[in-house]
């Protein structure tokens, strides 16, 4: 008789049992016990193929019936999991086109067993939901337990699952404004990513999203490269990820002042937006145009497509994307000389990037605040913003706002408060060491206040 997986026979057996209804008590005779019954079932010792076998006899199968019972359970198991993963992928394109909570009900039914390795799935799922509620730590925790199952059962590696994992987690920590974590999370992404697996598409959402995040921390050449890789593949990236890089490439030419370039992309990322009714980055892709415009000194321009942006307003999920949109404006209107609606717009930049836990577009808006009562000479007022911004932009390693915010202070205590001239003095020069790799000689390429390091979208949902 062939060799037979004695894996399969030890469930193949338990299963005809329980089936029939019968307890391992019920199967003993001379020779063999409950016990016996037992160790073969749990596979904890060896049991002798001659007792096996009469053990099937007892429960009424035939040991030369044994290989096609064996051949028909594994076709049963293939056929199980054919329509398990059929049922996530159903759950799961529920779950993106908008109906979370269906979708939830959908995977707490299906009430998959914890030793089950596609219960990984389940627990990313899951990940996915609380991440759509912003319940960050919930979703951080499925998220984990996802990986670990991944790595529990390796035989689901190409599910690609704990690659996706690993990019939801950055994708909180970005929300949580820990951008010195998100790196090293898309990083762990990238390593498990099997390229012969399932979810093609996420290598290039994760490169996306690191090169994102590397502009983020001010690593402009290590994004710029990323992008440089991905441009040749453009055929093979989503609609969605093309957007963002078109716009990425845009923020990232502004911030080195080539305009013209920036308006390009920006430009041509517009038309792909707008034909694919994306709002989001439609909107995003104005409010970045215009800022093109206005560093151009453009106003008219810059003012159009502001209030084309606007007009995208109330169609846009990702709500924080409005907050740039009323900032930039806000610039605008300063330039203009209307500082009384430069005002009230900062504001409106500022109440929402609160709401919306957008820390670094809140430390610009207090800059962009703190410049207005400069020019409505407010003294007191200007210093109060200027701190409340340096305070936020300590918290979170923001080491360009650091340097100019404490250049401005240092600027107006100069003999005024020699304490308080001499440490923003000292905030001012450990940064400016920070951002040039501790070259003193930083202090002489300084950047205007007020950097082009605005929070834009996060990277796409997958």
């Amino acid at each position: 008789m062939e060799d037979l997986d004695h894996t399969k026979l030890r469930e193949l057996f338990r299963s005809i049992r329980k089936e029939k209804k019968l307890k391992q008590r019920d199967l003993e005779e001379k020779g063999i016990s409950a016990t016996t019954v037992s160790n073969f079932e749990h596979g904890r010792k060896n049991v002798s193929m001659d007792k096996i076998y009469r053990l099937f006899e007892k429960i009424g199968v035939n040991k030369q019936d044994l290989p096609l019972l064996l051949r028909e359970e594994k076709q049963r198991e293939r056929d199980a999991l054919t329509l398990l993963k059929l049922d996530l992928k159903a759950i799961e394109t529920e779950m993106d086109c908008g109906d979370y909570k269906k979708a939830m009900q959908a995977v707490k039914i299906l009430q998959l067993p914890t030793d089950h390795p596609y219960t990984a799935v389940t627990e990313y799922l899951k990940g996915k939901y609380y991440y759509k509620g912003q319940n960050w730590q919930k979703a951080h925790l499925h998220f984990l337990r996802a990986i670990q199952m991944v790595d529990d059962y390796p035989e689901i590696q190409a599910t690609n699952i704990k690659a996706a994992s690993y990019y939801e987690l950055a994708r909180i920590a970005y929300r949580l404004n820990k951008l010195d974590n998100t790196v090293q999370c898309v990083e762990n992404g990238l390593e498990a990513f099997d390229s012969s697996g399932e979810r093609k598409f996420l290598i290039y959402s994760l490169l996306l999203s690191k090169a994102i995040y590397l502009e983020k921390l001010d690593r402009d050449n290590e994004a710029m490269k990323i992008l440089d890789e991905m441009w040749p593949h453009l055929n093979e990236i989503d609609t969605e990820i093309q957007l963002n890089m078109y716009d990425l490439q845009a923020k990232l030419y502004n911030k080195h002042q080539m305009y013209d370039k920036a308006i390009r992309y920006a430009s041509e990322g517009i038309d792909i937006a707008r034909r694919e009714k994306k709002y989001d980055r439609c909107f995003e892709l104005w409010t970045t145009l215009g800022t093109s415009y206005n560093h151009l000194g453009e106003y008219q321009m810059a003012m159009k497509c502001f209030q084309t942006a606007s007009s995208l307003e109330g169609k846009i999920q990702r709500k924080f994307l409005s907050a740039t949109n009323h900032y930039q404006l806000g610039l605008l209107y300063f330039e203009e000389g209307d500082i009384d609606r430069a005002e009230e717009t900062l504001r409106k930049a500022l109440k929402i990037s609160k709401e919306e836990n957008d820390v670094l577009n809140l430390c610009e808006s207090h800059l962009g605040l703190a410049k207005c009562k400069r020019k409505q000479n407010m003294t007191s007022e200007a210093i109060q913003h200027y701190e409340q911004a340096l305070q936020i932009a300590e918290q979170h390693s923001f080491r360009t706002q650091q340097r100019d915010i404490a250049l401005e202070l240092t600027k107006f205590y100069e003999h005024k408060n020699s304490k308080e001239h001499f440490k923003y003095m000292t905030i001012f020069y450990q940064n400016s060491l920070l951002l040039n790799g501790g070259d003193p000689k930083m202090t002489t390429k300084l950047q205007p206040l007020t950097t082009e390091r605005i929070f834009e979208a996060d990277p796409p949902d997958i």
